[in-house]
């Protein structure tokens, strides 16, 4: 008995190191209790006000992002185009939080749609930017999404108008700025193990306001097309 319950443990820790991988890294990242709650609190207050209609898009959309998370498989690197459509499907559902009041731009230049990138690691940032900036601004907001090539890498940029997080102080303890959080810090730690120091983030705060984060790594090769999910469509600029 006591060896079958050793071999049970052994076998249950090794299962829980094969899902550490993106994927459970994406779901923790999406049923955090800030977006379900967020989510939750939104569709309830849309029935309430008896706007079913936004309300039953709010779930299936919901539904939708669930579903890609769970459908897609474990690959470290995508097509850029996939990454793209499981970010559209998260923010779908801010713009039916916030109506009117978040636009979405998508500017992607064609060369880079099909280029490998990392699963799972645009939508901590574009998380970041909500959470950060965009939840704290009163007026109208704006997320950014910009992929372009630049010599042999591939750059991807998400930029919004939010306030930002407190930027960090010059006499802060050592350790990851208060202004990225451990989210950007993780994404920091995964772009080293899988690039070994050939892909960078970059984080900034403008004078000018809001906050950019920008991501490069090698521009990869044109994998096979694979299946895609229906998601809305953001302004193309």
């Amino acid at each position: 008995m006591h060896h079958q319950n050793a071999r049970y443990e052994l076998a249950n820790e090794q299962l829980k190191a094969q899902l550490s991988g993106a994927q459970l890294q994406a779901l923790k990242m999406q049923l955090n209790p800030h977006f379900l709650f967020n989510t939750h609190h939104a569709i309830v207050g849309l029935i309430l006000e008896q706007e079913n209609d936004r309300a039953i898009d709010m779930v299936t959309s919901l539904s939708d992002l669930l579903r890609a998370v769970i459908a897609n498989g474990d690959a470290q690197l995508i097509p850029l185009r996939e990454e793209l459509e499981f970010v559209t499907k998260y923010l779908h559902i801010q713009q039916i939080r916030f109506q009117d009041r978040l636009r979405i731009e998508l500017a992607i230049a064609p060369d880079t749609r099909d280029c490998l990138f990392p699963q799972f690691l645009l939508q901590p940032l574009v998380e970041n930017a909500m959470v950060h900036g965009i939840e704290q601004l009163a007026g109208d907001a704006l997320v950014r999404i910009e992929a372009r090539r630049e010599g042999e890498q591939l750059l991807v940029e998400v930029r919004d108008n939010g306030r930002g997080a407190t930027k960090p102080s010059a006499t802060r303890r050592p350790g990851p700025a208060p202004a990225e959080g451990i989210g950007l810090s993780n994404t920091r730690a995964r772009l080293e193990k899988l690039y070994d120091g050939r892909a960078h983030l970059e984080f900034s705060q403008p004078a000018t306001g809001g906050t950019v984060v920008v991501v490069r790594v090698p521009y990869e090769g044109k994998p096979a097309p694979a299946q895609t999910f229906a998601t809305p469509e953001p302004a193309i600029v």
